[in-house]
C-alpha cells in the first residue's frame, strides 16, 4: 500500500513471539520463525518479504506483473476493507450517509507474564456474560510480557452497553467486564493469581471510509484502567 516505505529501518523491543520473549531486539533482518525461505534452511526476515515478487504467488487483485503501484495500492486497500472493515463500511449503498457517519469502538488491551501462568491456556474476556473474544497463551516462548487485545464492540453491543454518552457507556462496560484465565484441562486461574495481569479498556472514534480505496480513521483514542479487583469480582460471579 505503501511501496516507498514498505519496510522499517529502526531496531526496536519486540513482544513476545513464537520463539523470543519479550524484549528481545527486533530489526529488519530478524528471524520471523516459523517461516522458511525456499532453501528450506533460512527463516524469512522483514527485508525478505519486503515484496510479495519472487514469493512464487500473490492474492486475486495483486497480480503485480501487470499492475502500476497506484494500482496495487487501490486493489491492496479494497482487499483489507473487505476482509476487515464492517460490512456496511466496506461496501456502503449510494445516498446511505448513516454507513459514514463517526462511531464509537471499543477494545480491551491486555498483558501478562507467561511465567505467571501455566500454558497453554487462554484468557477469555467477556462482557455481562456476552461473550467478547480470547488471547491464547501458547506453550513457547514461555518468557518475557505478552500483550494483547482485540475489539469487544458485538459484545457490548448484545449486552445493551452502548446505549447512552460516550463516558456513560464506558462506565457500564468497566463494571460488566469478566475474564477467565482458562488452562488446557478446564479448569481456572484465579486471577488474583497472576499480579502481572492488566486490562484496559479503550474507546476510540471510528469514521468508516467513503470508498473502497480508502481506509476508515481512527481518532480520540482513550483508555481506561480496568480495576483487577472488580475483575476477580465479576469473574468469580
Amino acid at each position: 500500500m505503501n511501496p516507498g516505505n514498505s519496510i522499517f529501518s529502526d531496531t526496536y523491543p519486540g513482544g513476545s513471539r513464537f520463539a523470543t520473549p519479550s524484549g528481545t531486539a527486533i530489526s529488519p533482518d530478524s528471524p520471523l520463525e516459523p517461516f522458511f525461505q525456499a532453501d528450506g534452511a533460512s527463516f524469512h526476515t522483514s527485508r525478505s518479504v519486503a515484496t510479495i515478487r519472487g514469493l512464487g504467488y500473490t492474492y486475486a487483485g495483486l497480480e503485480y506483473w501487470r499492475a502500476s503501484d497506484e494500482q496495487m495500492r487501490d486493489e491492496a486497500t479494497r482487499i483489507v476493507n473487505r476482509l476487515y472493515a464492517p460490512q456496511a463500511a466496506a461496501a456502503p449503498q449510494a445516498g446511505m450517509l448513516s454507513a459514514h457517519r463517526p462511531q464509537t469502538r471499543y477494545f480491551v488491551n491486555m498483558q501478562l507474564d507467561m511465567e505467571q501462568v501455566e500454558r497453554p491456556c487462554q484468557v477469555v474476556v467477556s462482557v455481562d456474560g456476552k461473550f467478547a473474544g480470547s488471547m491464547v497463551v501458547m506453550q513457547q516462548p514461555g518468557k518475557g510480557i505478552m500483550k494483547g487485545g482485540f475489539p469487544i464492540d458485538k459484545a457490548v453491543k448484545e449486552a445493551g452497553l452502548a446505549r447512552g454518552s460516550r463516558d456513560e457507556a464506558v462506565a457500564k462496560i468497566q463494571s460488566a467486564l469478566q475474564v477467565k484465565i482458562i488452562k488446557g484441562d478446564g479448569t481456572a486461574i484465579p486471577l488474583d493469581k497472576v499480579p502481572s495481569f492488566d486490562l484496559e479498556l479503550e474507546d476510540i472514534t471510528y469514521t468508516p471510509s467513503t470508498s473502497e480505496t480508502n481506509l476508515p480513521k481512527f481518532t480520540n483514542p482513550r483508555n481506561h484502567t480496568v480495576s483487577i479487583a472488580d475483575l476477580v469480582k465479576g469473574s468469580s460471579s
